[in-house]
């Protein structure tokens, strides 16, 4: 249990005294955060801690401290002790004996237990309320918020896997929080209600906190779609997978998907990460050959390689021409891609097809971010970290056309909206409009974009239908 903000040693020893000690068996250690005030070590000794075993450790730290910081502390002490529950209580709060067996019981089934301590209902403050509620409940989706909330326990594996260390030291920290856990898809549960007093609960107005929910719900939608990038957001979730198989149908997945293949038996598709793209094209052709760094994982009768792309891969498939190659947001991430162009050429057949996608830097946000002086590489998106190569349409088709692809259809996708945030209105309306746009004009409003090419005769080509003949010789 993290006992914080804690005023004198009266308040302390009020929340002690509410804490049942016999009956609360998985009770560990008892810290108690004070900063500012220093509380003498023969106080605390004391201190009726009631019957059982119980550690008691002050963590003191004689600068004042802010709320957020006092919470950083606690949290970061919880995981470095290794402690599987952790439950927060304010210095001077006091509640019934059945409270922490209450939470105990929800935070096994629980990432998170919530509490309220109190909502206005009167005055400024019920109409602050009413904003930060309806602040809370359409960018956040948490319901009946109040600007008296608190987070009374949770699963520490959790809790390690946020970086709350970068979140705000205020009263605004709890709002970050639960912009992380909301990334997280934490399951929380909410606490029996404590008895709080509140004259010394100071915390920020509603509309203060109202208005950092909505620029925290901002971040984390941008994030989700690689346009932004933060560390107060990033719990490693793209680290193992950068590259996921979309389902809404006007993705650039579903439509490669959904074109005809009547022409086409034999198809590689080039990087195919998990290859889970991979599989739905096995149902509509012949024979599928999926290569990527890491060997690909496909159900249906697909050719799995594992390759460095960065290497000549066109020695891999000797003297065998594709119908067509399948290239989808791989090549900005390959380290030359004017040579692996020229490898491409000589794996694809005459007249057969490049499907080539990525992102386009020019998209209208990231022109938006650039003029306001931003330039924000991520883990994901347009700006991922990875990428070595960045292009508009008319860079990329350039690219196409010097090494013998020319271009037959230009396509133009919005971000993933539905794949990556919500199917949910207004963020299906979101989608279905940009996605209308990325076609209308793609230069500006495609988010990523595909090329459909087919591959020319280049000079190797036709150098090799150069028939030399020796005419004997004859002196000059």
């Amino acid at each position: 249990i993290m006992i914080y903000l804690v005023d004198s040693i009266e308040g302390l020893r009020t929340t002690l005294s509410s804490i049942p000690y016999s009956s609360a068996s998985a009770l560990r250690e008892i810290f108690i955060i004070t900063s500012g005030k220093r509380i003498e070590q023969r106080a605390l000794s004391n201190l009726n801690l009631g019957s059982g075993q119980v550690s008691l450790t002050l963590l003191d730290l004689e600068k004042p401290l802010d709320y957020g910081e006092e919470k950083k502390i606690g949290f970061n002490y919880a995981v470095r002790q290794g402690f599987e529950y952790l439950l927060l209580v304010r210095g001077g709060e006091s509640f019934s004996q059945d409270v922490i067996t209450s939470v105990l019981e929800k935070i096994e089934t629980a990432d998170v237990v919530a509490r309220k301590d109190w909502i206005p209902s009167t005055g400024t403050d019920k109409l602050q309320s009413s904003i930060l509620n309806l602040a809370m409940y359409s960018v956040l989706g948490v319901k009946d918020y109040s600007d008296k909330i608190d987070i009374c326990g949770f699963r520490v594996s959790t809790l390690s896997r946020i970086p709350f260390e970068y979140n705000k030291n205020s009263a605004l920290f709890d709002i970050d929080l639960l912009a992380q856990l909301l990334s997280l898809s934490a399951k929380a549960d909410v606490a029996p209600k404590f008895a709080v007093r509140l004259n010394q609960i100071n915390c920020a107005k509603p509309a203060f906190l109202a208005w950092h929910a909505f620029k925290s719900a901002i971040k984390l939608r941008l994030f989700r779609m690689g346009l932004f990038y933060d560390i107060f957001l990033d719990f490693n979730l793209f680290d193992t997978e950068h590259y996921f198989f979309k389902k809404a149908p006007n993705t650039l997945h579903q439509y490669v998907l959904n074109r005809q293949y009547s022409s086409v038996s034999y198809v590689l598709d080039f990087g195919a990460a998990s290859g889970a793209f991979a599989d739905e094209l096995a149902r509509k052709v012949d024979r599928v050959v999926a290569v990527d760094r890491v060997k690909p994982v496909c159900c249906n009768n697909v050719t799995t390689l594992g390759f460095d792309l960065n290497n000549d891969f066109d020695q891999l498939f000797n003297d065998e021409k594709f119908d067509a190659v399948i290239a989808l947001d791989v090549i900005e991430h390959l380290e030359d891609p004017e040579a692996s162009m020229v490898k491409m050429s000589r794996i694809v057949k005459n007249g057969g097809l490049l499907l080539a996608s990525t992102g386009n830097i020019s998209f209208f946000v990231t022109r938006l971010m650039l003029l306001l002086g931003l330039f924000n590489y991520g883990k994901r998106g347009i700006l991922d970290m990875t990428h070595k190569r960045l292009f508009t349409i008319s860079s990329f088709v350039k690219l196409l056309k010097t090494y013998g692809f020319y271009p037959l259809e230009i396509r133009g996708f919005g971000p993933p909206i539905r794949d990556l945030i919500s199917q949910k209105w207004p963020f299906s309306m979101m989608d279905s409009i940009l996605s209308r746009l990325a076609q209308i004009c793609p230069a500006i409003f495609a988010y990523n974009f595909l090329i459909v090419a087919r591959r020319n005769p280049v000079f190797a080509d036709i150098f090799k239908d150069v028939r030399i003949t020796r005419l004997g010789s004859r002196e000059i």
